[in-house]
């Protein structure tokens, strides 16, 4: 980490998490904030117990946690959960958050996009791996684990239906390891800076 802000890694929710703020606040208000945030997803993991570690009920905490550091003043932020990523604002002033969208089953990264609020969620299934990005990694979440069991092109009609309805593209890593992605993800390859929203 490059630029004031603060950073933890922990395990809970059945799977490392880390979390990066970037915001340009006092290391005594933001050390508190990191604090509040294990706290929370520790309560989230201990009321829903083996329901919260399954993916699309992390990706709902992972938002939440996000939305509630967005309120306390800490909008320029990573959160990191076993492949699963949301990120609001900048790195740092005017650069684009740097995210590789990865091969869950071979750690191979497939892709690296620049973005400044995404949430990204991977699922492996029965034909390879699909990640979804979209603006609620909740949501994001649901249709990548959805369509991880579909065949192949059940997947990429319910990906391709996404993507013309809202503002959700996705990539599909087939079994073989051949790429199929929607159009929008070349809008996220481009590296130059530019506003978030």
């Amino acid at each position: 980490m490059s630029f004031p802000g603060c950073a933890r890694i922990g395990t809970v929710i059945g799977t490392h998490v880390s979390v990066d703020i970037r915001t340009a606040l006092p290391r005594r208000e933001l050390a508190p904030l990191l604090d509040a945030a294990f706290a929370w997803l520790r309560r989230a993991d201990d009321t829903l117990g083996a329901t919260g570690r399954d993916s699309h009920v992390r990706g709902w905490a992972l938002e939440r946690l996000s939305r509630a550091l967005v309120g306390a003043g800490a909008g320029d932020h990573r959160i990191d959960a076993g492949g699963d990523v949301r990120v609001r604002g900048s790195a740092c002033p005017g650069r684009r958050w740097r995210v590789g969208l990865r091969d869950p089953r071979t750690g191979q990264t497939l892709k690296v996009i620049f973005v400044n609020d995404l949430g990204i969620a991977t699922a492996a299934g029965v034909l390879g791996s699909v990640t979804v990005l979209g603006p609620d990694l909740g949501v994001a979440q649901a249709h990548a684990t959805a369509m991880s069991v579909m065949g192949p092109a059940g997947a990429r009609r319910r990906a391709s239906w996404l993507a013309s309805t809202g503002p959700y593209q996705s990539l599909i890593i087939g079994r073989d390891g051949r790429e199929w992605g929607t159009p929008g993800l070349a809008e996220w390859s481009r590296t130059q800076a530019r506003l978030a929203g």
